[in-house]
């Protein structure tokens, strides 16, 4: 890549017997933002930590600016990192903390002030430099935290869960604010992150990890409509999973999966046998609720509606189909003729292309 800001070469970290990092290659550019997505454990903390310097790699390369940066100590490597709980220096105010960086950097008094002002109204925190800490909110310190790191015009910035202090409400107004200030720096971003929708609002491009590996890595909506794994279409979204056997496979990637006597089509995620053990995902909002008829589906189940849970935009529906359990989403505003009565008898039906196959290790 001709413009990569930061790029991981083959890292690979372990304490003890455990491989935290077992292998990830990844690059960022200039002015993108990309999230490493997973679950507790899957090594996203430590990939970011070793971009830092605060992780020395057991194996591989890490380059920022084109420099190699491996072995380089953290205060030489133009990084600057915003950690979960803010770190925010409670006696000082929000000036004095925004500078402090540029303080350990010897800047002149003068240069430092106009650096200091001139991140606090990229955050839109200006006249707030003489606060302490207690006297803002939640929102406002995760500010003061980005325009710390931004003050000393790093390469590149590194976002460890920034948002996970803040409640539900606030989360979601500060995931828009927070792309928008990204956006304006043109910095190379990389976000720590185990929350789904977060990665998929805030990221150019998002890296899911799994067991200290990169499982997928691509747009947003490339991970969620084209999921390359069972374990990514779990991850991402929500879905309906059943289990079986390839029956029959057609040239294109059509292929028959018999799971509990039935008999669904689907599209094939990555090369799989007939006969071999397969899993097939369809995500909640691709499944229509019918009263009776199928016409113009490829999948159709009998179903009794269970449970109605009201989301505010949307309804999901928890159905009950042959011992199982299947959810189904639809808008609460349209969709007037689909039934939302518990207990109502539905044909729950999806068509092929939104059945997802993958091989399954049985």
């Amino acid at each position: 890549m001709s413009d990569v800001a930061v790029e991981v070469r083959g890292l690979r970290k372990r304490y003890g017997a455990v491989a935290a990092v077992d292998g990830v290659s990844l690059g960022v550019r200039a002015g993108e933002i990309v999230s490493l997505l997973g679950p507790s454990g899957c090594g996203k903390t430590t990939t970011l930590r070793a971009i830092a310097g605060f992780e020395r790699p057991d194996e591989g390369e890490i380059f920022i600016g084109g420099e190699r940066m491996t072995h380089v100590p953290p205060n030489r490597r133009h990084v600057a990192m915003v950690f979960q709980g803010y770190a925010l220096f409670p006696h000082m105010t929000v000036a004095d903390n925004v500078g402090f960086g540029l303080r350990m950097r010897g800047e002149a008094a003068a240069p430092k002030a106009a650096a200091v002002t001139r991140a606090l109204e990229l955050v839109r925190l200006g006249g707030y430099e003489q606060r302490l800490p207690k006297q803002l909110s939640g929102g406002q310190q995760q500010r003061v935290a980005l325009a710390r790191a931004l003050a000393i015009e790093p390469r590149v910035l590194l976002l460890d869960e920034p948002l996970s202090n803040l409640d539900a409400k606030l989360r979601q107004e500060m995931r828009v604010e927070l792309k928008g200030i990204l956006k304006d720096t043109r910095i190379a971003t990389v976000f720590v992150t185990h929350d789904q929708e977060e990665a998929l609002v805030l990221s150019d491009g998002i890296v899911l990890m799994n067991q200290g590996r990169i499982e997928q890595e691509g747009a947003p909506y490339e991970i969620y409509e084209r999921p390359r794994t069972s374990f990514a279409a779990a991850f991402i979204g929500q879905a309906n999973f059943f289990r079986g056997v390839v029956r029959e496979a057609r040239p294109g990637g059509g292929v028959v999966v018999e799971a509990d006597g039935l008999r669904l089509r689907g599209v094939a995620c990555a090369e799989i046998a007939v006969g071999a053990p397969a899993v097939v995902a369809v995500r909640q909002e691709r499944v229509r609720v019918l009263r009776a008829s199928g016409g113009g589906y490829d999948n159709l189940l009998p179903a009794r509606i269970e449970l109605l849970n009201y989301l505010g935009a949307s309804i999901q529906l928890v159905c009950s189909a042959g011992g199982r359990t299947l959810t189904a989403v639809l808008g609460a505003v349209g969709e007037t003729d689909a039934p939302r009565e518990r207990g109502a008898a539905v044909l729950l039906g999806w068509r092929e292309g939104d059945a997802l196959v993958f091989p399954s290790s049985g």
